[in-house]
């Protein structure tokens, strides 16, 4: 390994400052400054960042270099990519002697396009996420609403099988009095057969009475075929209730794990948008 000889610390860093560009992971480019006549003694560019810098330009005030000089202190500057068509960040540090008095000044500029690139990527699955969360929210709530519905129907159901039988029950009662009534006017044909002439008009009576037992009996089978119906669509609906509300609960279950899935990966896509925001 050779051995760097080096007049001063700002006569190092000038010998050093190759190696430390092409040490660092991203690319990069390296300048340092001298003290007392704040020009360049040095400059190393990366492969994408060139600022078209030589040796002996003057250093702007508003630079980095020429504020860690004059403050003393490490000054951090981060840019968009107006310049380069990438963001990067600068960061200056003074370089002292061995008497603590500044001679110069060192800046290590960095492509931060790989870390934009993470945060945007970071930035947009969490906007995703959220809106999934949305999502989900609106579905578990609608799921909620069809539940309701459901147990309303289901109600509503088992009213309309209890009006049926209580219907069924009462044409029960009137297909007895029309089997009567239609009894009553066979036998009262027979008696007006009987009686000849003088039951002729018994006999009208008898056989409208037969006719309207008739009609009557034609208008309950009808009804039936009705109620037959109306049972046949309720044990559909119950059907189809106690279906909602399995398809429902379970749906529940589903979106409840769902929900608790979206929100730790909502969390961890916040904190990577936070490390991505920090990456530099």
């Amino acid at each position: 390994m050779s051995v760097i000889n080096c007049k001063n610390k700002l006569d190092c860093m000038v010998n050093i400052g190759e190696l430390i560009r092409d040490t660092m992971p991203d690319d990069a480019a390296v300048a340092v400054v001298e003290a007392g006549e704040k020009t360049f003694v040095a400059y190393f560019p990366g492969n994408n960042i060139d600022h078209g810098t030589r040796k002996g330009d003057g250093v702007p005030e508003k630079s980095g270099l020429y504020q860690a000089i004059k403050q003393g202190k490490n000054i951090m500057q981060k840019f968009d990519s107006e310049k380069f068509g990438f963001p990067y960040i600068s960061s200056a540090s003074p370089i002292k002697d061995e008497n603590n008095e500044i001679i110069g000044s060192i800046s290590i500029t960095k492509n931060l396009e790989k870390q934009e690139k993470i945060y945007n990527m970071s930035s947009e699955l969490s906007d995703s996420v959220s809106k999934i969360m949305d999502a989900v929210e609106t579905i578990s709530g609608e799921s909620e609403e069809l539940a309701s519905t459901g147990s309303e129907l289901s109600n509503y159901a088992e009213e309309l099988n209890t009006k049926v039988e209580e219907t069924d029950d009462i044409l029960q009662v009137v297909r007895n009095v029309t089997d009567q009534t239609n009894l009553l006017g066979l036998n009262a044909a027979i008696e007006a057969a009987r009686l000849g002439d003088e039951g002729r008009g018994f006999g009208v009576v008898a056989e409208e009475i037969r006719k309207l037992a008739d009609n009557t009996n034609d208008s309950l089978k009808k009804i039936e075929e009705v109620l037959s119906t109306l049972k046949e669509s309720d044990d559909n609906v119950n059907e189809g209730v106690n279906n909602i509300e399995k398809v429902t609960t379970q749906q529940a279950n589903e979106l409840q794990s769902i929900s608790e899935t979206i929100k730790n990966l909502e969390d961890m896509s916040k904190s990577l948008v936070d490390f991505a925001k920090n990456l530099t």
